[in-house]
């Protein structure tokens, strides 16, 4: 038997849409399927960032972010000017953090800081925290302020998130290519 015959082993069949003027009626096209697929897949990841300040009691739930945005991030962070390194690194949190949850004590039950909206780094976190901040950026260094230099703290942090990310990234696609 030649191993194109065992087809019948094939774990997960792939819906694949036809493109909008297909046959089936389906909207999209083949990459919007294999894109939607790959975001399904992305969605299972998270990263849980603890914060120095609050032990494991708060933490930063972030998506993966995409390849390209870790590439320039990396580009921007060789600048050797740390206030700039500071900035790249607390806008990235800013925009992969889906949510800031904590726990009643150390070692409990993740939970939603607000049961209604998820809580995100902006002057409502702040707010509910119990801080000063007049930009998303400034909450980034509250949220790090334990540490003995908050912005150092928030770019070797953003450093691991990287590091995670990326390995976030190549497991989606090879959960993608069906290689897991």
């Amino acid at each position: 038997m030649s191993t194109f015959e065992s087809v019948d082993e094939i774990e997960e069949p792939v819906e694949i849409l036809d493109a909008p003027n297909g046959s089936n009626g389906d909207a999209g096209s083949v990459l919007d399927a294999i894109r939607a697929r790959r975001a399904t897949i992305a969605a299972q990841h998270e990263y849980e960032m603890r914060l120095p300040r609050y032990g494991d009691q708060l933490v930063l739930v972030c998506k993966p972010a995409p390849a390209s945005w870790l590439t320039r991030i990396r580009e921007r962070m060789q600048s050797k000017n740390p206030e700039r390194d500071y900035a790249v690194s607390a806008d990235l949190l800013i925009s992969v953090c889906i949510a800031v949850r904590g726990r009643r004590k150390p070692g409990g039950p993740l939970t939603d800081l607000d049961p209604d909206e998820p809580v995100r780094i902006d002057d409502r976190l702040a707010e509910l925290l119990g801080f000063q901040a007049e930009t998303a950026r400034d909450v980034v260094r509250g949220l790090f302020h334990g540490a003995p230099s908050p912005e150092v703290a928030v770019v070797s942090a953003v450093n691991d998130y990287m590091e995670w990310s990326q390995g976030a990234s190549d497991e989606s696609d090879e959960e993608l290519l069906g290689e897991r």
